[in-house]
Formats: C-alpha cells, sequence, structure tokens
C-alpha cells in the first residue's frame, strides 16, 4: 500500500470501525481509489450498461424507455445515441452494409425500416450474420433494398 493512503485508511476504520463499512460516496474512500487507481473497476458492467442501450437505440425503441429500463437519465442515452450516429455515419460513407435499409418480406410485402443491415438479424431474433446472408440472396421469404440518401422534402399548400 502506498505511504500515502495509509492516513486515510487509519482515518476510515477510526471513524467507521472498518474500511468495509465505509459508505461509497466517502470522499476520503474516493481519494484512496483514485491513489491506488481502483476507480474504474466497474468498467466491464459500463461497457455492458453501454452496449445495451446502444442496442435498444438500434433497435427504435424511446429514449425514455430506455433510460427507465436501464436506470440511467435520457442525457445518458442521448449521449450515447449521438456518439452511434456520428461512428454510423463516418462508416456509411465507405460501407454499404452501414446504410439505411429496408427488409421485405416476399411474400406479404411487409417492409421493415432498418439502420444498417448488421442490426437486421439481431431485431428479428437471429445472428448479425443473418441480414448479410439475405442481401447475398440467401433467403427465400426476405430481401434487402439499401434506401437513398434522405433528400429535402419540400411542403406543399393546400389550395
Amino acid at each position: 500500500m502506498s505511504r500515502s493512503v495509509v492516513p486515510l485508511v487509519d482515518e476510515l476504520e477510526d471513524e467507521y470501525g472498518s474500511i468495509s463499512k465505509v459508505p461509497e460516496t466517502n470522499k476520503k474512500l474516493l481519494e484512496i481509489r483514485k491513489r491506488l487507481h481502483l476507480h474504474g473497476q466497474d468498467n466491464e458492467q459500463k461497457r455492458a450498461l453501454y452496449e445495451a442501450i446502444k442496442h435498444s437505440l438500434n433497435l427504435g425503441q424511446s429514449v425514455s424507455d430506455i433510460a427507465k429500463k436501464n436506470n440511467v437519465s435520457r442525457s445518458v442515452v442521448y449521449r450515447i445515441q449521438k456518439e452511434t450516429q456520428e461512428y454510423n455515419v463516418r462508416r456509411a460513407k465507405h460501407d454499404p452494409d452501414y446504410k439505411p435499409c429496408v427488409l421485405i418480406n416476399k411474400k406479404t410485402g411487409e417492409r421493415i425500416n432498418f439502420k444498417a443491415i448488421k442490426y437486421i438479424g439481431p431485431a428479428m431474433g437471429r445472428s448479425e450474420a443473418w441480414g448479410y446472408l439475405i442481401r447475398k440472396g440467401e433467403s427465400p421469404t426476405y430481401r434487402i433494398e439499401l434506401l437513398p440518401k434522405k433528400q429535402k422534402t419540400t411542403k406543399t399548400k393546400k389550395s
């Protein structure tokens, strides 16, 4: 243990009887963790939460529902949404698999819009590769069409 941490640990043990009884928000405990580089141990949980929020956004769930389900603020969800959109925009310039597309059921004509081919499989309860197989024409039931870039629409006046 670092010498500079020992007096802080002693103070906390004197005050609480044991270091394990110290509240997680205690400033001295946070300082100890900072000095010992232990403040990032929950990165796996944060990464899992980040991926869950990203997945929910890709499925088209509302920001409010995602925030409630994951017990985070809407601003956190909006930040992740912005990061995801910026990444997808950079990818879409070069990779057709990251461009908006529509999944079409050949039998019923049902059309489902997706942000990218990679999101089709998970949204349909299949693997991510499933969307790529459909794009190659390996499905008798479905086909995929890439959507054109969004065009500006002009409002028409009612006469």
